[in-house]
């Protein structure tokens, strides 16, 4: 097993949302509460509020939403 996958000796990762830009938030937050990607004007009229999340049960799901669109998780093979 490659190293870098091997949950023993893969290295340590820390993420927070504070990371993403506010686009990037909304969409993971879209995609995390209605399983589908949001389109550009939809993003635009969407408000966000970063103080609701912290500590938000959806917290972390959006964190590994995030993750896995910026390919630094990679989900099972099949």
């Amino acid at each position: 097993m490659d190293p870098q996958n091997d949950p023993m000796t893969a290295p340590a990762w820390n993420f927070h949302l504070d990371m993403l830009s506010d686009e990037d938030l909304k969409t993971c937050i879209v995609y995390v509460e209605e399983r589908r990607l949001p389109d550009s004007q939809e993003l635009a009229s969407l408000p966000l509020d970063r103080s609701y999340w912290p500590g938000s049960l959806e917290e972390s799901l959006i964190e590994l939403a995030a993750l896995f669109a910026h390919e630094v998780l990679r989900p099972p093979h099949p």
